[in-house]
């Protein structure tokens, strides 16, 4: 099996070992359309998702992808935004901080504009956009939003109305300049909007997030799953800034004496 673009994939030999089955067999469920692929390499790849479509009982999918009654998919996708989200904001304040004004050094501070647009963009996902299948109130349906949302409040030290205010900033900032850039733009953007708060309420939620499903599938499936993850996404970061601080500093240093300007 091979990850492709966060998708996994099946080669034709791997489906003729798990079916038992003839190469041409295989090759006529693809011409048939009853499997979903995607050339690369000069190879066939089949979609894991169309093969377990087609050939795993509807009792088994349900059994391997879910951890209870809650997505295991979905579980896995908030748990690979939430980093991002930290991990985008460190690269962009490390690159800040050592950009010299004076330079032109145009590379590394359109690598800074796109970290800050990817954090917002996966921010909103979360906390802003219920269509996403991640979004905070599909992920936590037991929750009913109340105690999560409060709590988070409590954390970050405002009132529900600054937050409802800042989510819809950068909302705003995400359909204006990010999905779309809109002529009219500034107008409702004044200024870049601060990831302060965009930081901590990802802290908060990441750990919330670890603490509602370890309660509610306290069992050997559950304990499994999310063994291999870190419990405190603050700690993560703090040790990722330090370790990407290095990385900048060195890269940032060898490139000054090249004259980056816009082409």
């Amino acid at each position: 099996m091979e990850q492709i673009e966060g998708k996994n994939y099946l080669t034709i030999a791997e489906i003729m070992e798990r079916l038992k089955v003839c190469r041409q067999t295989v090759l006529k469920y693809k011409k048939d359309k009853k499997l979903d692929f995607i050339m690369l390499r000069g190879k066939v790849f089949i979609t894991e998702k169309s093969y377990n479509n087609m050939f795993i009982p509807e009792s088994e999918k349900n059994k391997q992808n879910q951890i209870g009654l809650y997505d295991k998919e979905q579980v896995e996708a908030t748990l690979k935004v939430l980093p991002q989200i930290v991990r985008s904001i460190a690269i962009k304040r490390v690159l800040d901080s050592n950009l010299d004004n004076n330079l032109y050094q145009n590379s590394w501070k359109t690598i800074s504009s796109n970290c800050y647009d990817l954090a917002i963009l996966e921010w909103c996902k979360i906390f802003s956009s219920e269509a996403e299948d991640i979004n905070f109130k599909k992920t936590m349906p037991n929750d009913k939003n109340k105690k999560f949302e409060s709590e988070l409040y409590e954390f970050l030290e405002i009132d529900k109305d600054t937050y409802k205010s800042y989510v819809e900033e950068l909302k705003t900032y995400r359909d204006k300049l990010i999905a779309h850039t809109d002529k009219d733009w500034h107008l409702y953007i004044p200024h870049h909007p601060y990831l302060d708060i965009a930081l901590r309420s990802t802290f908060f939620y990441h750990k919330y997030f670890f603490s509602y499903y370890k309660k509610d599938h306290n069992n050997e499936v559950g304990i499994n799953f999310f063994c291999d993850g870190t419990n405190d996404l603050e700690v993560y970061y703090n040790y990722y800034n330090k370790q990407v601080s290095k990385i900048i500093s060195i890269a940032i240093e060898s490139t000054k004496d090249i004259n980056d300007l816009c082409l």
